[in-house]
Parts: C-alpha cells; structure tokens; sequence
C-alpha cells in the first residue's frame, strides 16, 4: 500500500490519526482477495492436496454503543475463543500460531488477552519473542503474517487471509515464517464497530 520500507524510526515519527495511534499503527484499508475451500472431510481424502482440520468455532454479537463497553477488554473475541476452544477440546495454551484482527496496533496486544494468551495488563509483550514474556504468557506466535498492517485491510478477505496463513503454517509452507513444528492455529476476525461481532476458529493439521 505504501510501496517503501517501514522501519521502526518512521513508524514513531508518523503524525498522529487518533491518540496515541499514530499513521502506521492504524491498518490502511485496500483491495485484495483471499479464497479458501471449505469442504466435508469425506471429499477432502479425495483432494490431491494437504488438508487441515476446521477443529472449533466460536462467534459472539454485542452492541455497537462504544461507550457501552471498556475498551480494555475484548469481550467478544473472549466469549467466540472460548467457545472454539470448548469445541476443539483444547486450551489457549494449545495454540502454536494465532491471526488475530490488528486493525490497529493495540488491537493485537487487546486480543492476546482476550483469548488467554496473556494475562490482563501484559499483551503488549506479543512482539517479544516468547522466552522473554512474563509469567503466564503462552508460547503463540501471533500473526506471523505480519497481520493486517503489514498487508493492508482488504475488508472481505481479511478473515479468509488469516485462515491462508493458517493453513500455510500447518503444512509447513510459510517459508521465512514458519513456526517449527505448529500442530493447532487460532484466527479471530471482528467486524462492525469495535468487537460488534467476531467469530474465532481453531484450526490443527491432519
């Protein structure tokens, strides 16, 4: 979207859009196409393709008065995490990689708390690598896409972006971002104002 390097330097130095997110900590908004196929599990033995499982989904509505909610805490995206995960069988602590909605760069330290990767008050440590997070931290690595930011917010195909990435890290195609050894992935998309609506799924290898 930019077409030029970014380097931490610029993104400090940008103007303001809304205190404290300045320029680029705000995703810009593009064009862009993501596609994905969905499918039963007998038809997939029959696809002459890597596959992943579809494990557990989980979604939440709330209401779109911004002055209803604290914007601390993502209530959304932990009711439709906490429902996948009830649905997969497993805990936060399961999850080896995670695309969340960073549409803003507060939103991706907000969302590891949420979905229990990170004790309230600590998701600003999601860009540490995980040996150097506090106590109660997971292992995840969180959009190792480089997220919305990175790639722009191409608004329909964000939520399907998330599940390539997803699924390229399951079968060991993500190249310089593979995570070794990612057995079970979390994606959790929102939509609407704040968290007005997010589905969460998780996702594990064949």
């Amino acid at each position: 979207m930019f077409q030029r390097e970014v380097d931490v330097e610029t993104v400090l130095d940008s103007e303001y859009v809304a205190p404290p997110l300045k320029l680029y900590d705000c995703a810009p908004v593009t064009d862009g196409a993501a596609a994905v196929l969905v499918t039963s599990e007998r038809v997939a033995e029959d696809i002459a393709a890597e596959t992943v499982r579809v494990a557990g989904v989980g979604t939440a509505v709330k209401a779109l008065a911004v002055a209803e909610g604290d914007l601390t805490y993502v209530e959304g995206a932990d009711v439709a995490a906490s429902t996948a995960y009830e649905d997969a069988g497993i805990e936060p602590g399961d999850v080896d990689v995670a695309e969340v909605h960073d549409a803003f760069t507060v939103c991706e330290a907000l969302l590891a708390e949420a979905v229990g990767f990170a004790p309230r008050g600590r998701g600003v440590e999601t860009a540490r690598d995980p040996a150097e997070r506090s106590a109660g931290w997971t292992d995840v690595r969180l959009n190792t896409s480089g997220g919305l930011k990175a790639r722009g917010h191409p608004i329909g195909a964000t939520g399907l972006t998330q599940a390539v990435e997803a699924y390229e890290q399951l079968t060991g195609r993500a190249g310089d971002r593979q995570v070794p050894d990612a057995r079970t992935a979390l994606l959790v998309n929102e939509g609407g104002l704040a968290d007005a609506h997010t589905a969460a799924h998780v996702l594990t290898a064949d």
